[in-house]
């Protein structure tokens, strides 16, 4: 929780679950199937946003989209794919919204 903190975004979410919720943690995909469960959703709707490669791991093996978020850009070897340091590309300030209208 700390990342979410960290960047500002703790309040857009409306539970978190973690390995102290679940048997099997990451990259087992247990917290993430439990989250689904909990909030209803489908993996097609879901996002994960991660910090380690674990992590991205057990996201993509529970089927769902995945961020890694990290500390700075770099391509990660263990998933082969490029890793952004922030969100911004996905939070809307009011002025991009209201240009969208």
């Amino acid at each position: 929780m700390a990342i979410l903190e960290k960047m500002g975004i703790l309040n857009f979410f409306e539970g978190i679950i973690t390995a102290d919720d679940v048997e099997n943690v990451k990259p087992f995909t247990d917290v993430y199937e439990k989250a689904i469960a909990l909030a209803n959703a489908s993996e097609k709707d879901t996002l994960a946003l991660e910090d380690l490669s674990t992590g991205v791991i057990a996201a993509q093996n529970a089927g769902l989209e995945v961020v890694q978020v990290i500390a700075e850009d770099r391509i990660d070897a263990r998933i082969g794919k490029i890793v952004k340091s922030d969100l911004s590309f996905l939070i809307m300030n009011e002025e991009s919204e209201e240009k969208e209208r």
